[in-house]
């Protein structure tokens, strides 16, 4: 099991993705995995579908991106920041 802090979310709309942008705070995360998270009260889980680096040269800053389906993203309607941002998420 690894854990993901998120700090920020963008889309990939040409790529239908939808992307947590944070870092790794405990173990290792590869494509393929699923993120965990609960909304009412409901336990959910979506793919990972990709992991990739992100470098932020203007800003100084360096950090993981989860790609996530756009359309898994929008099924649960969690396509909000504020869904994300400042939270820790387990993968397994």
């Amino acid at each position: 099991m690894a854990r993901f802090s998120v700090n920020n979310t963008f889309e990939l709309s040409g790529l239908g993705n939808f992307v947590l942008a944070g870092t790794i705070v405990e173990g290792s995360i590869s494509p393929g995995m699923r993120i965990r998270f609960r909304k009412n009260n409901k336990e959910l889980e979506l793919t990972i579908e990709g992991v990739e680096f992100i470098d932020r040269v203007s800003e100084k800053q360096s950090g993981i991106g989860l790609r996530l389906s756009q359309k898994e993203v929008s099924q649960h309607q969690l396509g909000k920041s504020e869904n994300w941002v400042g939270n820790e998420f387990e993968c397994v």
